[in-house]
């Protein structure tokens, strides 16, 4: 291996698979949020922390059927993730999490109302 080698994460778009469920949609997006906070792309853990809460939220509402809870409980991870994205110094979710996370959390809005 020569030294100057380097490694890392390639990200792409995908196309969303048809039939996709809000249940389906929330594993991926806890996934894609699980891997920003392990690489580093979220830099601070309680950020994480918040961002993880919303989605079990999120999650108790769908499993009960709850579409109003799901759909409010989904704005505000949007929210969150808007408010703390950036490049600016002080944000904690970098361009490259929110890249990954926004869109999914969009699209998981969208199969919960």
């Amino acid at each position: 291996m020569r030294e100057w080698a380097t490694f890392g994460i390639t990200v792409s778009i995908v196309p969303v698979p048809s039939g996709r469920s809000a249940t389906s949609q929330l594993r991926r997006v806890r996934a894609f949020l699980d891997r920003s906070c392990s690489e580093g792309w979220i830099t601070q853990t309680s950020v994480c922390t918040s961002l993880r809460t919303k989605l079990d939220a999120i999650a108790s509402a769908v499993s009960a059927g709850n579409s109003s809870g799901a759909v409010s409980r989904c704005t505000a991870l949007l929210s969150e993730l808007a408010a703390k994205s950036g490049p600016q110094a002080g944000k904690r979710v970098t361009p490259t999490a929110n890249a990954l996370l926004s869109p999914n959390a969009r699209y998981l809005l969208r199969l919960v109302q």
